[in-house]
C-alpha cells in the first residue's frame, strides 16, 4: 500500500492478533479484547487458533484468553 511515496506493509487484524498473543502482556491482552470488539465475527477465529497452536501448542494458556474473550463478547 503506497504511503507518501512509499510502499508499506499492514497487517490484517488477524495477524495483529496473533502478533497480541503471541507478546500475551496484559497491554496485548486488553489491545486483543479491543480488536474483538471493534472486528468481531469478522475476525477469522479459526485461521487465529491455527497460528496459536502452530506457534505455541495446543495446550497454550494463550488458546484459553481467545475463547474466553469469544464466549464473553457472545454473551
Amino acid at each position: 500500500m503506497p504511503m507518501l511515496g512509499r510502499d508499506v506493509f499492514v497487517w490484517s487484524a488477524e495477524v495483529l492478533a496473533v502478533f497480541k498473543l503471541m507478546f500475551f502482556r496484559e497491554k496485548d491482552r486488553l489491545d486483543l479484547k479491543r480488536l474483538w470488539q471493534a472486528q468481531g465475527s469478522r475476525l477469522d477465529m479459526a485461521w487465529i487458533r491455527k497460528q496459536i497452536i502452530a506457534l505455541c501448542g495446543i495446550h497454550d494458556p494463550r488458546l484459553t484468553t481467545l475463547d474466553e474473550l469469544i464466549a464473553s463478547e457472545k454473551s
